[in-house]
């Protein structure tokens, strides 16, 4: 930057100073510093003035870090979306419409089979319907920042019963003290687990806590369903936990935080979270 440039930048300034931001991939910014004094950084000042440059490249080094793995995450979410899209509700739609095609050969020569078919493939396709609609309700934008972690998990779990014919509560207690990142994941992990809920749980009611506690905040979402058992499933994907829970529990785990699911075949399931407090 020039004199006139600077001039330009702090018109009221008689003493301007940059200071390259630089990282190991090259310059990153320039932090300008404007004094109406002249002379006013002498070099005992400089001195400081870039060690605070050097911990702001390391804010904004961070600051990206973050919004990649927010990619990331997004990306791997969709990825997830479209490979149960393709191995769930394309495939299913796909038998119904073989189904379709046998009823239109056999509905003169065996009408009793055509009907039988035809009750079939509507069974299938209502099924996928509801399907459907569960992944919409699981994926559509949640405002977090207008309404708070506590009214969007309310909202939320109360809007998740009524589309799933769920009976579902929510008990908070202690104070809840999270970074938005944090309340972010915390959200998405709720999102998942009742999504897997609705999607393999069978259940008939399901029960939400969310308990703030001097260290830490705890998230459990329990069912009374159909279970499973934890020791078959471990470490692979699976439809009792799932690609989706699996990518959860690493971020918590890169945010400091805690993850487990707790289940048998007849006893339901439980996922425990637990997030450190801000």
């Amino acid at each position: 930057m020039t004199g006139t440039d600077a001039c330009q930048v702090f018109p009221e300034s008689r003493s301007v100073l940059g200071l390259p931001m630089r990282d190991e991939e090259g310059l990153v910014g320039v932090l300008m510093l404007g004094d109406p004094r002249e002379g006013a950084f002498e070099a005992s000042r400089v001195s400081l003035l870039a060690l605070m440059a050097g911990q702001a490249t390391l804010a904004v080094r961070n600051a990206r870090a973050y919004l990649y793995s927010e990619e990331l995450a997004i990306s791997d979410e969709r990825a997830r979306i479209a490979r149960e899209i393709h191995d769930g509700v394309a495939q299913s739609l796909a038998f119904a419409a073989l189904k379709l095609d046998v009823v239109a050969r056999q509905m003169h020569s065996d009408p009793a089979r055509a009907e039988a078919e035809v009750r079939s493939a509507t069974t299938l396709l209502r099924e996928q319907i509801r399907e459907v609609r569960r992944s919409i309700f699981a994926l559509r934008p949640i405002d977090l920042e207008r309404y708070g972690l506590l009214e969007t998990v309310r909202r939320y779990v109360l809007d998740f019963g009524e589309q799933n014919n769920i009976k579902s509560s929510l008990d908070v207690t202690g104070e809840v003290q999270l970074s938005p990142g944090d309340e972010a994941v915390v959200f998405r992990i709720l999102q998942e687990s009742l999504n897997n809920v609705a999607k393999h749980a069978r259940a008939g009611e399901v029960r939400v806590t969310l308990e703030g506690g001097q260290k830490q905040v705890i998230l459990r979402v329990k069912d009374d369903g159909a279970g499973f058992d934890l020791d078959a499933v471990s470490g692979r994907v699976s439809s009792a936990g799932g690609l989706g829970l699996g990518q959860m529990r690493e971020r918590l785990h890169a945010r400091g935080g805690q993850y487990r699911i707790l289940s048998a075949p007849g006893q339901g399931t439980t996922i425990e979270a637990q997030m450190p407090q801000a």
